[in-house]
């Protein structure tokens, strides 16, 4: 249904660079590399200034193994917009995938940093501490993202399961 709605929006004026975007993120849900690619990419052409497009490629790089080329494009789009949410997570997880944990987790507390009610940079940290063995940080951040989507219940049920017997 989005797609028709953006491709209603090309309709009117192919050349909305923020339309090619969505399309070319839209294409990137449903594993459509080709046409990600090429929407994104147009994307790019019609507007260089447009941060989103290259965070969106970057995810799309992330998503099929090139992650220097993912955070190449991530990186661009945070010279373009560096306080972005979502793109600063997105560095965040590329560096995660990559394997480079501790790099990872300095981006989540930074993205933390700029604000601190951004649940998913929460969540990930909890991910990335549980894959470097960190499980007391991993349970309270966890912890912390369900308070933060308001879930009080879940988040008091982690620290006590954590409590009485780890991770």
């Amino acid at each position: 249904v989005k797609k028709d709605y953006i491709r209603r929006a090309l309709e009117i004026d192919d050349q909305l660079a923020e339309a090619r975007a969505s399309l070319g993120y839209q294409y990137m849900l449903d594993y459509d590399w080709a046409a990600s690619e090429r929407e994104l990419k147009r994307a790019m052409e019609l507007n260089p200034n447009y941060p989103q497009s290259y965070a969106w490629n970057g995810a799309r790089l992330m998503m099929i193994g090139k992650y220097d080329a993912s955070l190449a494009e991530i990186e661009h789009a945070l010279e373009l917009d560096p306080t972005s949410n979502g793109i600063n997570f997105y560095k965040g997880v590329c560096l995660g995938v990559a394997g480079r944990r501790e790099e990872s987790i300095k981006q989540f507390r930074k993205l933390i940093d700029m604000d601190p009610k951004f649940s998913w940079a929460r969540s990930h940290l909890s991910r990335v501490y549980k894959l470097n063995g960190d499980y007391a940080a991993a349970a309270e951040e966890r912890a912390i993202s369900f308070e933060l989507d308001g879930r009080p219940d879940l988040a008091a049920g982690t620290r006590q399961e954590y409590a009485k017997g780890g991770w």
